[in-house]
């Protein structure tokens, strides 16, 4: 829990920021659509959505980052994301900030980290 009593985030605010950008540049809507549909993830978490909306790519951040299931689910939504981008500075920004925030990635783009580990077990044990 933070201070304000609020769950923490295990995916902090710049790294879903990095990664919002990257879909927004290098994802075309039924791309990003099916990624998160590949792990069960509502990709139009609200019904007033429609995905072909300005912005929708963005859209899809809008998650609960404080749910360790949620967060692994969109963590591999995210090692798709890493295959989309181009080799170079663009992907090593992302690896960066996921490497900031506590988790490892392979050269293959598997994303690991202590943190989600962390807070599953907490969760477990309280």
């Amino acid at each position: 829990m933070t201070a304000a009593g609020s769950p923490r985030a295990l995916v902090h605010p710049r790294v879903r920021s990095a990664f919002r950008e990257a879909v927004s540049d290098c994802g075309v809507v039924r791309q990003i659509e099916r990624a998160f549909e590949d792990e069960g993830i509502d990709a139009a978490a609200d019904e007033d959505r429609t995905w072909y909306a300005p912005g929708q790519r963005r859209g899809t951040f809008d998650r609960d980052w404080s749910n360790p299931a949620q967060v692994r689910r969109v963590l591999n939504v995210f090692e798709q994301i890493l295959s989309w981008t181009i080799e170079g500075d663009y992907r090593d920004n992302l690896v960066r900030h996921l490497r900031r925030d506590g988790y490892d990635v392979s050269e293959s783009g598997r994303i690991r980290g202590a943190r989600l580990r962390r807070s599953s077990t907490s969760r477990l044990s309280s």
